[in-house]
């Protein structure tokens, strides 16, 4: 065989090789986009539940109602943003279900980089259902406490337990109660803590004038006075539940109150005579006065 003869043969079995490849190239790729199509296709079984058990799945994750107190819960938050970055149907289900956004909303402004946002992103989603929310304020007040609790008192209607509190720190932050919505009628619990009053007439403080359903009041090491203190229990007549645990300043009130429906009354130090012999509780079954000095004594 000649040279030229050889070339042209070697020609022809590449060519032939080419042939082949090309045909095994074609097969793979049908093959490939056969198995795609199966994958889109495919059902995953928990993509097959039908959605009301779904959401129940999705509502113990969120609100931990497993033994969680309130005061306990994971934040849901948090969760909910890792349900709706699992795929499309997770996401559908998750934003549109009203439930999944109200209960135990607790944002630590400490650790989020922008609280405010978040309360405006995520609130709105719980549509008109009653409102839990547990809000810790910053120590260096930033975001600032009117600027969360603006936001939250557009929601004012929906509160039903809510926690209130900033970390202990040298600057006590002062709460605006000028900011609380002027109807709460939702309200059954709560709680503020670490918190100063600002200087108002003692008679001004009437936040909670327009809370019918308020049960159970915590208010926890405030700066205030007896006085202010008694000016917000004038607008409570229905709790049943009064807890204190203040850094109230010890003056005299010209008020008197009556809880005709108060059943559990705790307070520590010895502000407890004096916030006593304020109050007329005719329905009282627990007192719990706490770290009395041996000076302290009730009339």
């Amino acid at each position: 065989m000649t040279t030229l003869a050889a070339l042209r043969a070697q020609l022809d079995a590449t060519e032939k090789s080419l042939a082949a490849l090309e045909s095994q190239m074609t097969s793979l790729r049908t093959q490939k986009e056969q198995l795609s199509e199966d994958l889109r296709n495919y059902r995953y079984p928990v993509l097959t539940l039908p959605n009301e058990i779904t959401v129940e799945i999705f509502l113990h994750v969120v609100s931990g109602r497993q033994g969680y107190p309130f005061t306990s819960r994971p934040h849901p938050y948090y969760s909910l943003l890792r349900l709706v970055s699992v795929c499309q149907t997770w996401r559908a289900v998750t934003l549109s279900t009203c439930a999944l956004w109200n209960e135990g909303v607790d944002v630590n402004c400490n650790r989020v980089r922008d609280a405010g946002k978040l309360l405006e992103t995520c609130l709105p989603r719980a549509g008109s259902l009653p409102l839990d929310l547990r809000i810790c304020f910053s120590a260096d007040g930033v975001p600032s406490v009117d600027t969360i609790i603006s936001t939250l008192s557009v929601y004012g209607l929906q509160w039903r337990r809510v926690n209130l509190s900033s970390i202990r720190h040298k600057t006590i932050l002062f709460f605006p109660t000028d900011r609380i919505p002027s109807s709460l009628p939702l309200l059954e619990s709560l709680t503020l803590s670490n918190f100063k009053f600002p200087r108002v007439k003692d008679t001004s403080v009437s936040f909670l004038r327009h809370a019918p359903q308020l049960r159970e009041l915590c208010l926890f090491d405030l700066a205030v006075s007896i006085a202010q203190l008694l000016a917000v229990l004038l607008h409570t007549p229905d709790l049943e539940c009064l807890k204190f645990t203040t850094s109230t300043e010890v003056t005299h009130a010209p008020l008197s109150i009556l809880l005709p429906r108060l059943h559990t009354f705790v307070c520590s130090y010895d502000l407890s005579p004096m916030i006593l012999q304020y109050l007329t509780l005719p329905a009282l079954e627990e007192l719990q006065l706490i770290d009395l000095s041996d000076e302290a004594s009730i009339k």
